[in-house]
């Protein structure tokens, strides 16, 4: 099977800054390190936002089914995945 857009632009944000929503209402934002299948994160030097308080960790890990939705680097808007995408249509 092939990888779906998001898990590709989600690889390519390996070592770069992401923002993820949580399902329990947190926001995390940290340094992507590892990614698996299921969306399985692991972050370095994140920063947990809960009820307006914030809490840096070394690293976390983040379970894929509490993710709401992530948010990439602006300049993932330019990798040729995306371009490839905007050309088909």
């Amino acid at each position: 099977m092939s990888e779906s857009i998001p898990f590709k632009l989600l690889y390519e944000s390996l070592n770069l800054k992401i923002s993820l929503d949580m399902k329990n209402g947190s926001s995390i934002t940290g340094i992507l390190i590892e990614l698996d299948d299921l969306m399985n994160i692991q972050l370095k030097n994140a920063i947990i936002l809960t009820n307006s308080t914030s809490k840096l960790v070394k690293s976390i890990y983040l379970r894929g089914s509490e993710i709401n939705f992530f948010v990439l680097p602006p300049a993932m808007k330019f990798t040729p995945i995306l371009l490839k995408e905007r050309n088909k249509n």
